[in-house]
């Protein structure tokens, strides 16, 4: 299979998780040649989506020991004088990884099959429509004024997805019960004096401060009450504003989608990015891909694709080549591919690259389920530290973060893509097409040329 592989491109990219996919659309997009290989035999890495069959294989993976690391002296007749290799890594971003089916799942229950009925249990009957589920292993929506919105309308990659409104969004109530509670967000104003959890002395606390929100958001520095405050937790704000409890969640929790240790201004700004978002599509400021978050990825490598991009799933990579500083190749299935720069994954990091500060790990659970949530051990997804290469021209992506909406990945491959090609546009517009540029055009007239 090496022999597909091309000898020489500008850009060789690791791993196809958003990140990564992101900046190797890009590169594409910008006449650049892209390699993009992934050891898995599926699009997306830590980012993908499976059905409920293929869940199942993705967690038996997952459970297995990473593989030794490989013998790349074997590869050093492909140097030249003054080349090195380093064995590329195979890191672990998941851990803890557990399934299993609830006792509740072997009830029985009656299956309607036209004139006739069976009985079956509940999870011989979810089973049988393995094809009808989407599980995500970044669960992800996209606000609708976010910067991923804008990134798939300006490059055009939203063609190759189908999105819908999130028809509601959800709110753990803080709730004495032994079960989990929820309270639906309101999003409009029509929503806030419809709910009927809230008291009306703390549905004009929301709204005007939602208002405050949206003047904020045009004229900051000439409202007052809050500047003092800006470095401080949102919440010691919020408090200030009186809004307390179950409010507070609402705004803390769940409008702003914030981290406990944001500061007021990141609260407000998050508040605001909430607020602008509604009604855009729909009641709801948040859309979703139709067939789950683990799309995106696959729509940004089919944008590569269309412009010259290669890709091979399931291709082993084992090592890099560098010399003086730089990366100048990377050893795939034994073949040598010459590159100018390289952009990968953690998980390909080699073994003798530290990580830049602490690690962080997301803890995650995913339930199908009919009735209220327990807690229980969760998966562990790992938010990659900072790992910085030896390598001037060689970059290793953060994995997936804590956030609801996809914002942190668009700037970082922005900024990841600026900082190697400053002179070029970021997923810039497509252009028009031939039919297009003629329309609007009077005979006879003079265009002006745009390069």
């Amino acid at each position: 299979m090496s022999e597909s592989l091309p000898d020489t491109v500008d850009v060789v990219v690791l791993g196809t998780g958003l990140t990564e996919s992101i900046i190797a659309a890009a590169c594409s997009r910008s006449g650049f040649s892209v390699l993009h290989l992934d050891r898995n035999k599926f699009y997306g890495g830590d980012w993908a989506s499976f059905n409920l069959t293929t869940i199942g294989d993705w967690v038996e993976q997952q459970k297995k020991a990473p593989d030794g690391e490989v013998d790349v002296s074997k590869y050093s007749d492909k140097l030249t004088e003054g080349e090195s290799l380093m064995a590329l890594g195979a890191r672990k971003t998941v851990r803890n990884v557990h399934q299993e089916w609830l006792p509740g799942s072997e009830a029985m229950m009656t299956v309607d099959k036209g004139d006739n009925a069976e009985q079956k249990t509940i999870r011989e009957v979810v089973e049988s429509e393995w094809r009808r589920f989407s599980i995500d292993l970044v669960p992800k929506v996209l606000l609708a004024r976010g910067s991923m919105v804008q990134t798939l309308c300006d490059s055009e990659v939203a063609k190759y997805a189908e999105f819908k409104c999130v028809d509601r969004f959800l709110c753990i109530r803080d709730d004495s019960e032994e079960k989990l509670a929820y309270s639906r967000v309101p999003c409009s104003k029509g929503d806030i004096f419809q709910d009927e959890t809230l008291e009306m002395v703390d549905k004009r606390r929301l709204m005007k401060f939602m208002t405050f929100c949206l003047e904020w958001n045009t004229k900051a520095d000439e409202l007052e009450g809050w500047k003092e405050y800006q470095d401080e937790p949102f919440e010691k704000f919020l408090e200030s504003q009186e809004i307390t409890g179950e409010l507070r969640s609402y705004i803390a929790d769940a409008i702003g989608i914030l981290h406990p240790n944001a500061t007021t201004k990141e609260g407000l700004t998050a508040v605001c990015r909430f607020v602008d978002s509604v009604g855009r599509f729909g009641p709801s400021p948040f859309l979703t891909s139709l067939y789950g978050s683990g799309e995106i990825p696959q729509c940004f490598c089919r944008l590569c694709a269309v412009f010259g991009g290669l890709y091979c799933l399931g291709r082993p990579v084992e090592a890099l080549i560098h010399k003086d500083g730089k990366v100048v190749g990377i050893i795939a299935d034994g073949h040598r591919v010459n590159c100018t720069h390289l952009i990968m994954s953690s998980e390909y990091v080699p073994a003798e690259v530290k990580s830049q500060g602490e690690e962080k790990w997301i803890d995650r659970a995913v339930y199908i389920t009919n009735k209220s949530i327990w807690t229980e051990e969760k998966e562990h997804v790992l938010t990659t530290a900072s790992l910085e290469l030896p390598m001037d021209n060689a970059v290793c992506v953060s994995g997936a973060d804590h956030a609801l909406d996809y914002a942190t990945s668009i700037d970082e491959a922005q900024r990841v893509f600026s900082t190697f090609w400053p002179d070029r546009d970021f997923l810039p517009r497509s252009l028009p097409k031939p039919e297009e540029e003629d329309e609007g055009v009077v005979e006879g007239e003079p265009v002006e040329q745009v390069a």
